[in-house]
């Protein structure tokens, strides 16, 4: 994440969303609550590199908690201390604090509340931002694809003599293995942006009256609620016989919704691992 670009966000979501639309900065105190810890070398520290030069640029005052887990009411105890010391503007910088920032939102009405990577907000004192991460995840996918030697996923599907209408690419992370396997069974591909993590944007997808079988592919699937959300909204919405399945390059085997094909598995709370990809530090490579 690029200074400026951090920087000329908060400046930004402050002067939009400050009442009457004129912002002065001494009417303004801005708390940020961190995931992890300030000088983790990424997310946090992007954000906390932002809210330095956000310090140097305006003068606004600040303050922050490090290491608050996406858990409402450990947010809500944090937020709430700041709150009573004055602070009118809430930044929640990892999208498990989605619940409790629109729950407060309406609590406090005289206070602003940024959220990162979600896609709740109101008209008045609730927002969210976020950037096009998208574009170096392209870049990773292709890069991954590039490495591989066993064409694995293919092979399990092949293997199940499972031979979808079309293979459905979830946007950002669905996008390059949907691609690559579309190419590999020379089947068609189609996009889906189905996103409520990272760059949070939904788009219903149904199969069309035609597809009897269809293939829905992610990169990953961690908590399962991508899948199963679209698993349910085709269930109860599709007016014809159609065997929709899921595959992932990865699967946390510690959610609920298991995907029909994935190449590994972990354990992501219990083990306290998680997968690093190429796309999200692909400049420093």
């Amino acid at each position: 994440m690029r200074r400026s670009w951090a920087v000329g966000l908060i400046i930004i979501s402050i002067l939009t969303m400050a009442c009457g639309g004129a912002a002065d900065v001494d009417d303004y105190k801005a708390a940020f609550v961190y995931v992890g810890p300030a000088d983790d070398g990424g997310w946090s520290q992007a954000h906390d590199v932002g809210r330095q030069f956000l310090v140097d640029e305006t003068g606004i005052e600040t303050a922050y908690t490090e290491l608050i887990p996406e858990d409402a009411t450990e947010f809500r105890t944090v937020a709430e201390a700041y709150i009573e010391q004055g602070y009118n503007i809430i930044f929640g910088t990892t999208f498990g604090y989605i619940d409790a920032m629109a729950e407060m939102a309406e609590e406090y009405p005289d206070v602003i509340f940024l959220h990162c990577s979600g896609y709740l907000s109101n008209d008045s004192n609730f927002g969210n931002y976020f950037g096009k991460m998208y574009q170096p995840r392209y870049l990773s996918g292709l890069a991954a694809g590039a490495m591989t030697e066993s064409n694995e996923i293919c092979a399990l599907i092949e293997k199940d003599d499972f031979v979808p209408d079309v293979i459905v690419g979830i946007s950002r992370g669905g996008l390059i293995p949907g691609v690559m396997i579309s190419h590999k069974l020379n089947i068609p591909f189609k996009p889906v942006h189905a996103s409520t993590r990272d760059f949070p944007h939904w788009e219903n997808y149904l199969p069309k009256s035609k597809d009897e079988k269809v293939l829905i592919v992610d990169d990953i699937c961690d908590s399962g609620e991508t899948f199963e959300r679209l698993s349910e909204y085709i269930k109860e919405n599709i007016n014809h016989e159609c065997d929709v399945r899921f595959v992932s390059l990865w699967w946390n085997n510690e959610c609920d919704f298991e995907p029909h094909y994935y190449i590994r598995d972990l354990a992501k709370d219990t083990e306290n691992v998680w997968v690093d990809f190429p796309h999200e530090s692909w400049w420093k490579q």
